[in-house]
């Protein structure tokens, strides 16, 4: 007896979240925004006088920025298009040192990114003002990389373009002060991406393909978000 209870309860709540809070024919206008503040490390490698000794410091930072329009089909889903904006610098300085020769290098590399694709979002409800969510989306994107190097003799840079295919599964909490808005905070804890390039140039012709696939447990996996819900009753 008191396992059907539990088990009525357990449905009647989740009627309860997949009739509530976002009803059919709301659109959503939000997105998601990650920054990570710059961060700065050294590291030294000291031997022996009559071998080099090395000293290393770098600062990184990344920002990113993916609008949404969604509509929802049935209540609590939601569906739409999606946009991705992405950047990320980074500078090192190395130091070298070998008896009385001294040289030092400095090192950029800047990434940048375009991308639209599709989203789709399910709401679940379990109070009043908080939703917890899961989200699955894909999205081909324009890719950028730059990487320049310099020391007192010399000076290298290169540039890379393509196009990237990625996808993420996402989970995050939604806290709604009112019916039309909600602050959201989730995490890509899911990624997968591929690209695949070919080159032609004077000196050789060569292929590149990529995928990766991985789980996000880090920092830079957390987005911060809002939405804003129209017709939302």
């Amino acid at each position: 007896m008191k396992r059907f209870l539990l088990g009525l309860f357990l449905f009647q709540l989740f009627t309860f979240a997949a009739n509530a809070q976002i009803q059919k024919g709301s659109i959503m206008l939000g997105g998601n925004l990650n920054y990570m503040n710059s961060s700065s490390n050294s590291n030294s490698n000291i031997s022996s006088p009559s071998t080099v000794n090395s000293t290393t410091d770098g600062k990184s930072n990344s920002f990113t920025f993916n609008p949404k329009v969604g509509f929802t089909l049935s209540n609590n889903w939601v569906v739409g298009p999606m946009l991705i904006l992405s950047s990320s610098k980074g500078t090192s300085e190395s130091n070298w040192l070998s008896g009385s020769n001294s040289i030092t290098d400095y090192t950029t590399t800047k990434n940048s990114s375009f991308g639209a694709g599709a989203f789709a979002r399910k709401y679940i409800q379990f109070s009043d003002n908080f939703s917890a969510f899961g989200e699955v989306n894909a999205t081909l994107n324009n890719r950028k990389e730059y990487r320049s190097s310099e020391n007192s003799s010399q000076f290298e840079e290169a540039e890379n373009k393509f196009n990237e295919i990625q996808g993420s599964i996402q989970a995050g909490l939604a806290y709604f002060p009112k019916n039309w808005i909600a602050i959201e905070l989730s995490a890509n804890i899911l990624q997968y991406s591929h690209y695949g390039q070919n080159r032609d140039t004077e000196l050789q012709d060569f292929e590149t393909n990529q995928n990766s696939f991985g789980f996000n447990l880090n920092a830079s996996a957390i987005n911060l978000g809002v939405s804003f819900f129209l017709n939302n009753k």
